[in-house]
């Protein structure tokens, strides 16, 4: 046992299948271990949290300084970090849906060695531990059947929630973990650009609208309405012109192709019909434009 200076410790990879939670509950926390003491002590794995973020946290929030031990200084540790996290938080918290999947998800990719499922939109991956291994008799990572049974979800939220963790942004997969939105909705918008994703997000949080689908919606009608007002300020409503032409045309497309790729995201077919169909559209009109220029000229 041994006992460090108090400071934030960085939290282990494998510690990071689970949601961090402050707030309320860590208030709480904070108060019964400043009056029974910190009966649990920190567990760490080459230099970082691997159990314990919480009663860190609590224990610096309540003035008292953390205990700490190394992992594999109990018997009771086994000899696999990873599942030694999975194990403990299995049984001791009561996990949403929302975290359930994505921590179903996670697990599959720590075996995978992406542990955080780092993505496109910044969020960089951490190397997985020297220590981790393969449960015994498995020589290949989880499928998502195997992760879904692990963590009692279905095969379908493990691959939703994988999509989500390596296409979503990161305000995307907090409202997840807050079930402030489902994986099921979060994946429908994982196409689309990030600042879209992010402003969903936004829009649902502050209720403006019920989904993501409906907030992009939200958002589209705002912007055509936005793009009427100019028009309409300009005094060329209905005055023909091609840059005005130009601008609602891209506009429509963006639109339909939006809503198109959320609904594509289901996995319906007839909704990547309509996107292909809706290019070839964009070529004809273009290919008209261009013809009624020459004519012109």
């Amino acid at each position: 046992m041994s006992s460090l200076p108090p400071r934030f410790t960085p939290a282990h990879p494998h510690a990071d299948i689970f949601a961090l939670h402050d707030g309320q509950p860590l208030d709480e926390l904070a108060t019964r271990i400043k009056a029974n003491g910190l009966r649990e002590p920190i567990v760490l794995l080459d230099g970082k949290v691997l159990d314990g973020r919480r009663r860190e946290r609590a224990c610096l929030k309540a003035g008292l300084e953390p205990r700490y031990r190394e992992f594999g200084s109990e018997p009771s540790d086994g000899d696999d970090p990873l599942e030694f996290v999975i194990d403990l938080n299995l049984a001791r918290r009561h996990l949403g849906d929302g975290e359930r999947q994505l921590a179903a998800a996670r697990y599959a990719q720590a075996r995978a060695g992406n542990p955080t499922g780092a993505n496109q939109h910044g969020r960089p991956p951490e190397e997985p531990s020297q220590n981790a291994t393969i449960p015994e008799g498995a020589s290949t990572p989880p499928t998502n059947a195997q992760a879904a049974e692990r963590f009692e979800v279905t095969e379908s939220a493990v691959d939703r929630a994988k999509k989500v963790l390596k296409d979503g942004t990161a305000a995307l997969v907090q409202a997840v973990a807050e079930e402030l939105v489902t994986v099921f909705d979060a994946q429908k918008v994982t196409g689309l650009p990030a600042w879209l994703q992010d402003r969903a997000v936004k829009d649902v949080r502050e209720r403006k609208a019920k989904t993501l689908v409906e907030a992009v919606e939200r958002r589209r009608v705002k912007r055509r309405a936005s793009k009427e007002r100019a028009s309409q300020a300009n005094g060329s409503d209905h005055v023909f012109s091609w840059p005005r032409f130009n601008s609602h045309m891209a506009g429509l497309f963006w639109e339909i192709e939006t809503l198109a790729r959320a609904h594509a995201a289901e996995g319906r077919p007839e909704y990547e019909a309509l996107r292909s169909r809706l290019l070839e559209a964009k070529e004809a009109v273009w290919a008209w434009k261009q013809e009624l220029e020459a004519g012109k000229g």
